[in-house]
């Protein structure tokens, strides 16, 4: 999953496990003893998240279509799309620039219990409006563009839309089926989920 996924699949009312959960990549390892109970729930909840929809064969269907282009890197392919697919489920429910504000208000108010490097990433993300940028196939060519160069340009990135458009169809009902047991696993019950991380 990506940065948006990572806070999608979070509830609202748990403000700083989503913003952590949506964060957590920036964060290495597992010293957390300064770091609060929420803060280390959501790097635990985001690394359960990247096992969990690693393991799906849906995820594994639709990566093996990006592995001649992309290679090593073709699970970022499925990771950005499925952030594609939710920002458009937001454009649809004119929530998308609400749902961004509202995670800027929570980050406004919650980021000093943050890790600074979590604190920075996030700051980065609203900087160049990442979540919004997510929902048409432009602001998502300029994201992996800036992704290439944090990779190195190992590969290009922007090579996935390509695929993505000679394969829509399937992808985006792969994307949907994704979703629908994202939404069961994780925000059907989410003090389960919690118990879970514990």
């Amino acid at each position: 999953m990506n940065f948006l996924a990572h806070s999608y699949y979070v509830p609202e009312s748990y403000p700083l496990i989503r913003l952590s959960c949506m964060s957590a990549d920036a964060f290495k390892g597992k010293k957390w003893e300064n770091l609060s109970s929420d803060t280390i729930m959501g790097i635990k909840l985001h690394r359960w998240m990247d096992e969990w929809i690693d393991q799906l064969d849906s995820c594994k269907s639709i990566a093996k279509l990006f592995e001649r282009k992309l290679g090593r890197y073709k699970n970022v392919a499925v990771d950005m799309l499925l952030d594609h697919y939710l920002a458009k489920l937001l454009i649809e429910e004119s929530s998308i620039v609400p749902y961004h504000k509202n995670l800027q208000k929570a980050f406004e108010l919650n980021q000093q219990a943050l890790s600074p490097q979590q604190k920075e990433l996030t700051t980065f993300i609203f900087q160049y409006e990442w979540l919004l940028n997510y929902g048409n196939l432009d602001g998502l060519t300029k994201i992996l563009r800036q992704m290439n160069r944090r990779i190195k340009f190992r590969s290009d990135l922007t090579a996935m839309v390509t695929v993505y458009l000679e394969n829509k169809t399937e992808i985006n009902t792969v994307l949907e089926t994704i979703h629908t047991s994202a939404k069961h696993t994780f925000l059907h019950d989410f003090e389960k989920v919690l118990i879970k991380m514990q």
